[in-house]
Order: structure tokens, then C-alpha cells, then sequence
């Protein structure tokens, strides 16, 4: 059977621009509404003090018995009171960049693999993270939560181990040292 290999050239240019981030906490407003005005009640909509902008928050960022709480009230009404009286306390600590978009042409060349080390060497609070924002640019989405920011970080550390026991397990399964 005769096989076919085709070239094509293809190349890569990893991009970043410069963002501030700062952070902003946020308090839930009430139910995410979709397009047609119905509610999503997988979703919170929460808002920053002083902005209008609604943000659509997973209703799992909630600690669960406030989690747990929302799902109750929602099965007793729709309305957005009982969601702001639940979460009244609470607040979600966001990091938002000063710019929402960049153009290619506000953006400069830069090395993933040095970007990849710096979040690896970032450390596991606001601190390290608003800096780390900084120094990189854009990051998935409209905000950022160090949570999550820390969170994937550990993965990242356990599959580069794991990756690296693996291959450590191989090479002595075949006799290298």
C-alpha cells in the first residue's frame, strides 16, 4: 500500500502586549439572564462597584453551601433578591486588565518556553499573579481569578513530573541508566 507524506511549512510566532491588571472584587447581582431574557441557572451575574458590565460567573466559583443555597432559592423563584441576600457577604476577588483587547500590532514577539518558566516560578498569591499578568498581557477571558491561576500551575508541575517519571520509568524498563 503505497503512503502519501506531504510537507507543509508552518510556523508560529507566540505574541504578548502589555496589560496592567489590578484586582476588583465582585459581588453577585443575581441570576445570569441569556439572550432571551430567560435565566441560566448555572450562572450568577456579578458586577464590579462603579461598573455597569455584567459578568457571567459558574455558579461552582461559590463556596458549595452558598452554592448550594443559590440552587434552593432558585427552585423557589427566578428572582434575582434571593441571590443578592445569599451572597450579600460574599465577594469574588478578580484580577481585570486595563485593556480588554490588543491589536497584532500592540503586541510583540516573545518566548512561550520563558513564559511558560516565569508562571512556573510565579508565586501562589495576588502578588505573583497581578505580576506575572503584567509582565505576559492577555490572559483567557474578561478577569482572572489566582485561584485558578494557581491551580493550573500545579497541573502543569504534576504533568511535566509525571511526563518525566514516565520517561525515567521507560528508560529503566530498557536498561539505560
Amino acid at each position: 500500500m503505497a503512503q502519501n507524506i506531504f510537507h507543509f511549512p508552518v510556523a508560529f510566532e507566540f505574541r504578548t502586549g502589555t496589560v496592567d491588571w489590578a484586582p476588583a472584587p465582585a459581588h453577585m447581582v443575581g441570576w445570569w439572564k441569556r439572550d432571551d431574557d430567560s435565566v441560566d441557572s448555572e450562572y450568577l451575574a456579578a458586577a464590579i462597584d462603579g461598573s455597569r458590565e455584567r459578568l457571567k460567573i459558574p455558579l461552582g466559583m461559590l463556596p458549595s453551601d452558598l452554592n448550594d443555597a443559590c440552587y434552593d432559592a432558585f427552585r423557589d423563584s427566578d428572582d434575582d433578591e434571593p441571590v443578592q441576600e445569599l451572597c450579600s457577604n460574599f465577594r469574588l476577588n478578580l484580577l481585570f486588565p486595563s485593556k480588554k483587547h490588543l491589536s497584532v500590532t500592540q503586541c510583540r514577539p516573545a518566548d512561550a518556553w520563558e513564559m511558560r518558566d516565569d508562571f512556573l516560578r510565579m508565586s501562589p498569591d495576588e502578588a505573583g499573579a497581578i505580576g506575572f499578568l503584567n509582565k505576559w498581557g492577555q490572559w483567557t477571558g474578561s478577569y482572572a481569578r489566582v485561584s485558578d491561576l494557581v491551580r493550573l500551575q500545579k497541573v502543569v508541575r504534576l504533568r511535566r513530573a509525571g511526563c518525566s517519571l514516565a520517561v525515567r520509568r521507560k528508560a529503566t524498563l530498557i536498561g539505560m541508566p
